[in-house]
């Protein structure tokens, strides 16, 4: 199925999407009972594909017709614009585009106007159990190289509270408790809530920071954030 491995493609490039199983996938497809048809586009015949896109169509009172995309990934820019000139196309009998993504998805910026609304959003409920593995699973950009010590409050979990050592480095991460630090050495100070903010990308340090969340020096809390910089974080996916 060729949107699969665009998934997984585009997916890589954004904080959040989920590494979808069989069920995931069998909701893209099906949606509210709304059938999806899958529209593909490459460069050449017979190459590659660079775009893919799900939808279906809704009847609206007007008579006219919504297109609901269950799911659009592209890996160039000529599949991005080949969206859109395909949902142009739809123009004279189309009355909205609804489009699961972010808050600021990247088909939206090739918009000459910006004609959009916000329809649904759900924060999400993170909780990070374990430090050790939630540091190990996360990806991290390949060329940042940080060292900062973190003193973790939490008051559920005791295993996650107290000082840490975070590195990250190659694109790997790795947070150990620091032993042989010396009691000199700076640390951010933040809560087990605040590091679930910073980790999925959702708020900085210097952010939380600012209403109390986060305490520190600017270079440590700056060295937390450019590990955890990235783009706003988003799930299209419910499970």
């Amino acid at each position: 199925m060729a949107l699969e491995p665009l998934y997984r493609q585009y997916a890589a490039a954004h904080n959040g999407p989920l590494e979808r199983n069989g069920l995931i996938w069998s909701r893209v497809w099906s949606m509210r009972d709304k059938q999806a048809v899958m529209y593909v586009w490459s460069e050449r015949e017979g190459g590659a594909p660079q775009a893919a896109v799900a939808l279906s169509q809704g009847r609206t009172p007007s008579g006219k017709m919504d297109l609901t995309l269950h799911d659009v990934a592209f890996t160039a820019a000529e599949g991005a614009r080949a969206i859109w000139a395909f949902l142009h196309d739809f123009a004279s009998m189309g009355e909205r585009v609804l489009l699961p993504g972010g808050p600021w998805h990247p088909l939206v910026l090739l918009l000459e106007q910006q004609r959009l609304a916000f329809e649904f959003k759900d924060y999400w409920m993170l909780r990070i159990v374990h430090l050790p593995s939630a540091i190990a699973a996360r990806g991290f950009a390949p060329g940042v190289s940080v060292k900062v010590h973190v003193e973790i409050a939490d008051k559920v979990l005791p295993e996650n509270a107290g000082r840490w050592t975070l590195e990250v480095a190659d694109g790997r991460g790795e947070i150990r408790p620091a032993g042989g630090a010396s009691a000199a050495e700076r640390s951010v100070c933040l809560t087990i809530n605040a590091l679930a903010s910073i980790y999925s990308g959702l708020a900085s340090p210097a952010q939380l920071r600012a209403i109390g969340l986060v305490g520190g020096e600017d270079a440590d809390v700056a060295r937390l954030g450019a590990a955890f910089a990235g783009p706003a974080p988003f799930m299209i996916d419910f499970f």
